[in-house]
């Protein structure tokens, strides 16, 4: 069956199912959800040639610890082989596995009402509040809206736990915008404002991972231009920002509102199609991230 995001630990805890499998390309979407059960459950790890070996040892009492709740299997490649493990498994244990194989692969796995099917490309900002709520809530945060709002958006990419822990040992209560700005490892803002503001400032050295930031945080900054582009006509309204999604960082505001009349739709639409081509080339080639980036940025500023 197709499990959610937001349904994948409290599936796992009910015992609604007897495996899971994750799949997509955002490993730290993967790795976020990995690691909020490893933190609830009890977790054991396997290599897939272990597995499938001895699947007798799955779920079975070690020498010096009881059975695990859960057994996780990483960069499995042969889903099928490890789904014929779960009717060997012990009463009530789980086995979860991720897997680089395409959705094509796991199509049989749908029809099954005990292997739940978690897709990894995407975690939309409704899903990414419910799970930065979970993490939030064991650490007993609490947010002003607008920081709530921010940070959830930020953390779409799997990392609110190691957010509210940064957030915690901070001990604002409740957490502000300024705050999350201060902690997150977020892009530098006059990079993020390159394409509104073009200037000097060229592109410092950065790693794929960082590059990766940065082109989300250039799509988040041209998703709102073109709700402000809609709502030109009520812009001077004091409400119109608040219609907003993702929220707008208050710093931003002012170079957003300055642009729209030099944005015309047909270029933030043709901005969004290099945006996507820059993302997936950079995750084939992270070597080649500094160029990439420099080539994106030429691209985005050009008038044509």
């Amino acid at each position: 069956m197709k499990v959610s995001l937001v349904q994948f630990l409290p599936f796992i805890m009910q015992k609604k199912l007897r495996g899971a499998v994750l799949y997509g390309y955002d490993e730290g979407l993967m790795q976020g959800l990995l690691g909020e059960m490893q933190d609830a459950l009890s977790c054991s790890v396997m290599r897939e040639e272990e597995a499938l070996a001895c699947p007798e040892i799955i779920g079975a009492p070690s020498l010096f610890a009881a059975p695990s709740a859960v057994t996780l299997i990483p960069n499995v490649t042969r889903s099928s082989a490890i789904l014929g493990l779960l009717e060997g498994l012990p009463p009530a244990h789980i086995l979860v596995w991720t897997t680089s194989e395409n959705s094509a692969a796991l199509t049989p796995f749908l029809s099954s009402a005990h292997v739940g099917v978690v897709a990894c490309y995407e975690c939309s900002a409704q899903e990414s509040s419910s799970l930065l709520r979970r993490h939030a809530q064991k650490k007993a945060l609490t947010f002003h809206p607008e920081a709530f709002a921010l940070c959830a958006e930020w953390t779409r990419h799997g990392t609110w736990e190691t957010c509210c822990q940064s957030l915690y040992l901070c001990q604002e209560s409740p957490i502000s915008s300024e705050c999350i700005m201060a902690l997150l490892e977020e892009p530098q803002q006059e990079l993020v404002l390159l394409p509104l503001k073009p200037s000097s400032i060229s592109i410092p050295p950065l790693s794929a991972s960082e590059g990766l930031k940065l082109i989300r945080a250039w799509q988040r900054l041209f998703l709102q231009l073109g709700q402000l582009i809609a709502l030109k006509s009520v812009l001077t309204h004091p409400d119109t920002l608040k219609r907003v999604s993702p929220p707008i960082f208050f710093k931003h505001t002012p170079f957003l509102i300055k642009a729209v009349p030099f944005w015309p739709i047909h270029r933030l639409a043709k901005s969004f199609q290099n945006l996507a081509i820059c993302e997936i080339e950079l995750k084939k080639n992270p070597n080649h991230s500094q160029g990439l980036l420099a080539c994106l940025l030429k691209t985005l500023l050009s008038d044509d």
